[in-house]
């Protein structure tokens, strides 16, 4: 088991020539940025689309069946895995199905791994407007969790509530662009799955591609948790960016693709934090930074400073030269100083 914490901000700073002009422009519009949280921030509970797609399969008993599923996830149609397990499990099925791998029992089990998560800053950072692509309640736990309860929670098709949300600011609101799993049950006809789903719901007049575009017109859209590959939301921002038009993420990146990872997000109009491979814990880290430098006294409440902490080898762990990091207790410190450097104690 690797202890926390081998990635520094500083190197996640250094993988690209960019990054830290681009946290900068992040941290000066932080009040302005609207979270588009995709399904990497809740992979630590839930699995990702192609292991889902995969457990799903698991469902089918026909060999060759299967086998034309995997086949699709195999050749990334993720769309086209989909649309083959519903015409083969059919809605009534697969929509069990789907509730089962989102259950919100899931996270009860993750539960003690929240607070290392770059989820369970969210709130701390982004106490307006969010949009999620995710079926899971993890957002919305995590934001009661902290006291901070969204205030409304809403599908595709309340243009004008979003239209106010944008607008006013102050009143936490999610919006949930592909439907959600609520208890052991989902609106199958509300979510975004398959091919067909996502033909329905991004055609071009649909309450979630003209709510999209409200949000990618006046607001500046913070990627997290997204892969950004080719897909209809990347399809959406490309057909509406205008010149002057700016939005940020932080993504992953081969090192040798570097250069390709730019040019394709600068397509989108879109300036990112690149981190290596799959030194995910990279989000945590940036947004710890983030909080750190905007609001001290948030980020000195948290129970857990990923960032602050680093890679210890457990053969050190005990040693008097351990080079351990304290974080947290700040208050006990102050006091026990206070009391060693006490003249009347004897």
């Amino acid at each position: 088991m690797v202890d926390y914490m081998a990635y520094t901000f500083d190197e996640i700073m250094a993988f690209h020539p960019d990054n830290a002009d681009v946290y900068q422009e992040i941290k000066e519009l932080l009040p302005k940025l609207v979270p588009f949280v995709g399904a990497g921030l809740t992979q630590f509970v839930y699995c990702s689309w192609p292991k889902a797609l995969e457990m799903l399969s698991n469902k089918l008993t026909d060999r060759v069946s299967v086998q034309e599923v995997n086949d699709l996830i195999a050749s990334k149609d993720y769309l086209g895995a989909a649309q083959l397990l519903e015409d083969l499990r059919k809605p009534v099925n697969l929509a069990r199905d789907l509730a089962g791998i989102f259950s919100a029992s899931k996270l009860e089990q993750k539960w003690n791994l929240l607070p290392h998560e770059p989820i369970s800053l969210l709130p701390y950072l982004f106490p307006d407007l969010v949009l999620t692509t995710n079926f899971d309640e993890v957002l919305e736990t995590v934001y009661s969790k902290d006291g901070q309860p969204f205030q409304t929670i809403f599908p595709p098709g309340h243009s004008g509530l979003l239209r106010q949300l944008m607008k006013q600011g102050g009143v936490r609101g999610l919006l949930k662009l592909h439907g959600t799993v609520t208890g052991k049950f989902i609106g199958y006809d509300k979510i975004v799955f398959t091919k067909a789903q996502y033909d329905q719901h991004y055609g071009r007049n649909s309450p979630l591609t003209c709510e999209l575009r409200d949000c990618f017109e006046n607001r500046v859209m913070f990627f997290l948790g997204c892969s950004l590959d080719r897909d209809r939301t990347m399809d959406l921002l490309q057909d509406i960016i205008q010149p002057g038009d700016i939005h940020y993420a932080i993504i992953n990146c081969a090192r040798p693709e570097r250069d390709r990872k730019i040019r394709q997000l600068g397509d989108n109009h879109i300036r990112a934090i690149l981190y290596e491979g799959d030194r995910h814990e990279a989000v945590r880290i940036i947004l710890e930074h983030l909080l750190e430098e905007t609001d001290p006294e948030a980020y000195h409440r948290l129970p857990i400073h990923v960032g602050a902490l680093k890679l210890i080898n457990p053969s050190e762990r005990f040693s008097y030269k351990a080079d351990t990091p304290f974080v947290g207790r700040r208050i006990e410190l102050d006091e026990l100083n206070a009391f060693l450097g006490d003249a009347h104690i004897a």
